[in-house]
């Protein structure tokens, strides 16, 4: 089978590149597909590694027409698209909420509807929802990463569940338990954390709820010698900057504005517990990351949480402070929970492998191709 992608969620580092370059580092395994990846990008000669695929199995496609062209025919005019870019295939794999105009079928994963559901992302809706209703035109078939989204997809577009497979996600292989000691001279040398901490793994969108964990931390901090880590983008991230300073908390709160991938599962280890209180996610990655690595973790009741974290986890109401500090309290007061959860976590971890995720998706799109 002839595969086309929409790869270039592969040029970023997001919950989307994790997806698309772990399930396609499985895909590869099987000698009898071929993967055409297509690259939508501005800078013609920009140099895309992947290295971690079989080059025997994919070929690389830049798209030399600027993107912002593509999105706009793709969005509100596909039909009347003026240019061919893809080759014949058997099938097309969209990965970015894009559906071209091709004359075989699609299959598109859906990860989401966040703008959709929260209010702080209102400017995006007109423009997202025209999107979403493309893909569940156009599409053979669409993938959920889990079962809440799945759901939500069927629910707010009428749309029968028949037509939507559910497919969860994993956390890579890089995320497993490590020696103390090797974390804890990791931490000191590059990042000069030599304290226990809380963490937070994600972007800072209003859907992650930080400014409630943010104060949930203040009412737990004078109680614990405990500081809190954010880890990631902070895009969107001036209100929670702000909200550090408002409650004098600069000393307390460290920002890791960028992290390299490979230092990602030493902060894991290193944590006294990893916090997750989003008030709403398609999936919730970074909870499954810091379970593989064995870490305590605590994270919202709402959405695909619960669905993720099992009863390995913590669940609090996000939009009550108090809840989020009690919880936090519970695992600070107690190393038998401690440990409890850490082992609750690793075996939870084990339910989800991104050659599962793989071999399903594999499975939609033979059943498109019928």
């Amino acid at each position: 089978m002839k595969i086309a992608v929409d790869a270039l969620p592969l040029l970023g580092d997001t919950g989307v590149t994790t997806y698309l370059r772990e399930t396609l580092k499985e895909m590869v395994k099987f000698d009898e597909n071929f993967y055409d990846l297509y690259f939508r990008i501005s800078i013609r000669n920009r140099k895309i590694d992947l290295s971690y695929l079989n080059v025997k199995n994919f070929s690389i496609n830049k798209i030399r027409i600027p993107n912002r062209i593509l999105e706009y025919f793709w969005t509100f005019n596909r039909k009347k698209f003026p240019f061919k870019v893809f080759k014949k295939v058997d099938i097309f794999w969209s990965t970015m909420y894009f559906v071209p105009d091709v004359d075989y079928p699609i299959v598109s994963t859906f990860y989401d509807i966040t703008p959709l559901k929260m209010d702080e992302f209102k400017g995006f809706r007109d423009e997202l929802t025209l999107r979403l209703k493309n893909i569940i035109r156009y599409s053979t078939y669409i993938i959920a990463i889990s079962e809440s989204s799945k759901k939500d997809i069927c629910d707010y577009f009428n749309l029968q569940p028949q037509k939507v497979f559910v497919i969860h996600l994993a956390a890579s292989d890089i995320y497993k338990p490590m020696d103390k000691d090797i974390v804890k001279d990791f931490l000191i040398k590059n990042y000069r954390i030599n304290f226990d901490y809380i963490l937070y793994v994600g972007n800072m969108g209003p859907n992650k709820n930080l400014i409630n964990l943010i104060r949930a931390y203040n009412i737990i901090k004078d109680k614990f010698k405990v500081k809190l880590i954010l880890c990631g983008k902070t895009f969107h991230g001036q209100a929670v900057i702000e909200e550090i300073a408002k409650l004098n908390l600069c000393n307390y709160v460290k920002v890791l504005n960028f992290v390299p991938l490979v230092h990602l599962p030493y902060l894991y280890n290193g944590a006294t517990m990893f916090v997750y209180p989003s008030k709403y996610e398609g999936f919730g990655l970074p909870v499954l990351e810091a379970m593989k690595c064995g870490v305590p973790v605590v994270t919202s009741n709402v959405s695909s949480l619960p669905e993720v974290g099992g009863d390995a986890a913590l669940y609090v109401d996000p939009y009550d402070i108090e809840s989020i500090a009690n919880a936090i309290l519970k695992i600070l007061q107690s190393d038998e929970l401690k440990r409890e959860l850490s082992k609750k976590s690793i075996e939870r971890a084990k339910l989800f492998s991104w050659d599962i995720t793989a071999k399903k998706t594999l499975e939609v799109f033979k059943k498109a191709v019928l």
